[in-house]
């Protein structure tokens, strides 16, 4: 393998620097006339623009796993993988144009918060919490971190730990100095290096392989050459390329016939090329992409990821206004148009260019070159990096890598701690200060990088392999009924508490059921019979269609036999409800009762603490029938209309769009549809 040069060096540790400098520049440049508040630092003041926004959703979801995991499945299995990409450009409109206007009206911080706004329960917010957390810790940071770890170790031989270790210093310094505004100008900057190296690296690929249509040529016969045959070759009197050729031939017929007739005990068929590599449209049993799949399970896991998970909706929360928010979701899905050609189509070059490595042809050769005997198609990008950039573009391409796992790990930081204070720590601390928020949300920054490092042992003992489809199953498992919750309490105000709980912790038992199933019974490894039970084998796709479909039914049915909030406490929460007036203290928390009883009980030296009390509760359930908090019904008559009139011009103001910005963002919409219709039927 290519050793990194000193100059390479040089470029990954002045990108570091800048990285840096961007992330302290960006915390100081408005603290001089203005003091750091929670919102300014979670939300990043809610003053960012469409292009930061975009910029950062795309920055945010690629990340070193996508770059190993989108090529190297690529290599492996064709352009199928891409889907996944695709369709998050049109879900990335629903995040835009359904669900955005939504959270910027009822002005919340945190997903958990939405739902205890939306449903009034603290169950619901407490069940969002800790799952969220145990996401972010078990799918994204450790993750993220393993992967950017095994291409550390793979380009420049350090040791995986350390090198882990040292970029999560890194990133959660710059995210400890910065908060979100510093998270967002750091992801617009890697954003723009990854997308500029990996079209570098696209084009030198394809001038290597001669071209996209000599790629289409030999992809498909792109099968190694086992090291058995290659030292027989070397003891024979016929030339040797003569002989490698015709076992090469033999060999990828072999392939063929043993994937067509579905031979699954001879390991011949298992290290050659998918027979529906060129395809997006595939069969309903396909193993890896059934269409059925694609189409009704990938926006399941899609809606949750992109329009319910903190990390991503946290970017479109800081933008400025509903326009800049629709604009960057647009930005953002024109942007996942990319990964085809930046990382599909190099993962697929490099099994052209290395056969004998990169498409391995028996475990004995496999193992020789990465350690696995299943297969090295993860090592794809890395070694296509290594080999055809020149020095210096090396340290880029490395920067690149860097920048996509540090844009990830940051982006799980912030909102992990903005998760934990928002949602966790002020219902303990109700009165807790800006500064305190403050501090809480840099502590748990840094308990998340011990965590993250202690969880790193667990992700490196699975099989490295099957990293990116593990995180696809996991989601699938995880997403319907959070999906299911979100998209119907947005469109039907009906939905009742005990529907919506009932239904997540439904369908967190069917995920849990399935994910614990797939351990006992594992998938057996290409070359073996897989006897495992019918339920087991499953489709993940599948299954998550299951859940989804069960937790609608289950939802609808129980929320038309219990009490649903009243419409008057779902101002801004819902579409029906969108611009009626916010409701401001859904629920009437406790603390607000408790309170409003303490200040009637100074004020009223007269008569019974106890009378007091419990006049003030009463008082207090009418007004939160009536649409009003303890603190509102407190106000006169005229104060209380005053603050109405705000509201109801901040209405006015919220969809003060121009026709010209109105029609732009329509056109813009419809225009990615009709481009992602175009590829899909191109492709297909």
């Amino acid at each position: 393998m290519s050793k990194v040069s000193t100059w390479d060096w040089v470029v990954i540790g002045g990108y570091f620097l800048f990285c840096i400098s961007l992330g302290i520049w960006s915390k100081f440049r408005k603290q001089k006339k203005k003091e750091e508040t929670a919102e300014s630092y979670f939300l990043a003041g809610r003053s960012m623009q469409w292009w930061a926004v975009g910029g950062s959703l795309f920055a945010s979801n690629i990340g070193s796993e996508h770059f190993i995991g989108l090529a190297g499945s690529g290599a492996a299995a064709g352009i199928g993988v891409v889907a996944y990409e695709w369709q998050a450009s049109w879900i990335l409109l629903l995040l835009g144009f359904l669900f955005v206007p939504v959270y910027l009206r009822s002005k919340i911080f945190t997903m958990p918060e939405y739902l205890k706004k939306r449903f009034q329960s603290k169950y619901m917010r407490a069940y969002m919490t800790v799952v969220s957390l145990l996401s972010y810790i078990t799918t994204k940071i450790s993750v993220d971190l393993y992967a950017g770890g095994v291409f550390m170790r793979e380009a420049v031989g350090l040791n995986i730990y350390i090198s882990s270790a040292v970029i999560l210093a890194i990133t959660a310094l710059y995210t400890l100095l910065g908060g979100l505004t510093a998270v967002i100008y750091t992801d617009v900057l890697q954003c723009t290096i990854m997308i500029l190296g990996a079209i570098a690296l696209s084009v030198v690929g394809f001038r290597e392989v001669g071209g996209i249509d000599e790629l289409w040529r030999k992809y498909a016969t792109a099968v190694g050459i086992p090291d058995s045959i290659r030292l027989a070759a070397k003891n024979l009197t016929t030339p040797a390329t003569t002989i490698i050729s015709t076992m090469a031939s033999v060999s990828v017929a072999t392939t063929a016939a043993n994937i067509t007739r579905g031979n699954v005990t001879d390991t011949s068929g298992c290290y050659g090329v998918d027979p529906n590599w060129n395809h997006m449209f595939r069969p309903y049993d396909d193993k890896e992409y059934p269409w059925i799949g694609l189409w009704f399970s990938l926006p399941v896991t899609g809606i949750w990821y992109w329009c319910t998970d903190q990390v991503i909706v946290q970017r479109t929360l800081g933008a400025k206004n509903i326009i800049h928010a629709r604009s960057g979701t647009i930005f953002a899905g024109f942007l996942k148009i990319l990964p085809m050609y930046i990382m599909v189509m190099p993962g697929m070059i490099s099994r052209v260019l290395y056969q004998n490595d990169i498409a391995c042809a028996d475990p004995e050769s496999c193992l020789r070159y990465c350690g696995n005997k299943y297969g090295c198609s993860n090592n794809a990008y890395p070694r296509l990096v290594l080999d055809i950039l020149p020095t210096g573009a090396v340290g880029l391409m490395l920067a690149v890598m860097i920048a996509a796992l540090m844009s990830s790990l940051s982006s799980a930081f912030n909102s992990s701690s903005t998760i934990f204070t928002v949602d966790i720590w002020k219902v303990f601390r109700p009165r807790a200060s800006q500064r305190e928020q403050l501090i809480v949300g840099r502590v748990v920054v840094i308990c998340l990088v011990v965590v993250g490092l202690l969880w790193m042992p667990i992700v490196s003992s699975g099989n490295g392999g099957q990293l990116f489809k593990y995180l696809q199953t996991i989601q699938s498992y995880l997403a319907p009924p959070a999906c299911a919750v979100f998209l119907l309490g947005m469109l039907w105000p009906r939905l009742t508490e005990a529907g919506a709980l009932a239904s997540m912790i439904f369908g967190l038992i069917l995920g849990l059921t399935r994910l614990i199933m797939d351990v006992i019974y594992p998938q057996p490894h290409c070359g073996t019979i897989d006897d495992r039970p019918g339920f087991v084998k499953l489709h993940f796709m599948y299954y998550a269609i299951i859940i989804f479909c069960s937790c609608i039914v289950l939802m609808v049915t129980i929320s038309f036999f219990t009490s649903p909030v009243p419409l008057d406490a779902l101002g801004a929460l819902t579409w029906p409800t969108l611009n009626n007036p916010r409701y401001r203290g859904s629920g009437a928390t406790a603390e607000y009762v408790v309170n409003a009883d303490s200040n009637m009980e100074m004020t009223n030296a007269h008569g019974a603490p106890g009378e007091e009390k419990i006049g003030m509760s009463f008082s207090s359930v009418v007004n939160s029938k009536a649409g009003l908090t303890s603190n509102e019904a407190a106000l006169s008559p005229a104060e209380l209309k005053r603050d109405r009139e705000e509201e109801l011009q901040e209405i006015r103001e919220f969809e003060n769009q121009t026709m010209l910005s109105k029609w732009g963002l329509r056109g813009l919409a419809i225009f990615l549809l009709c481009t992602l219709a175009f590829l899909w039927i191109y492709y297909r």
